[in-house]
């Protein structure tokens, strides 16, 4: 990196179709998820990217946009 050049920001991982499909049914988790930092947003879709199954992905989704509907951070 040369001097004085900004540095680039790290990628940030695609939200999963399923998760936004399922934020975008839930207005207040859509908001709660807005209003995290972008390291918190990178360790759910990370948390639900890691999946090993599709069923455990869509748990993992459902659970977690249930918590951030009722604002809560214990996902």
């Amino acid at each position: 990196m040369k001097p004085n050049q900004p540095q680039e920001p790290a990628a940030f991982p695609d939200i999963p179709l399923g998760f936004g499909m399922a934020l975008a049914q839930r207005p207040e988790a859509m908001t709660f998820f807005g209003s995290l930092s972008n390291q918190e947003k990178k360790q759910i879709i990370r948390y639900i990217q890691d999946s090993t199954t599709g069923d455990m992905a869509k748990e993992r989704v459902h659970h977690t946009v249930e918590m951030m509907s009722k604002q809560n951070h214990m996902f």
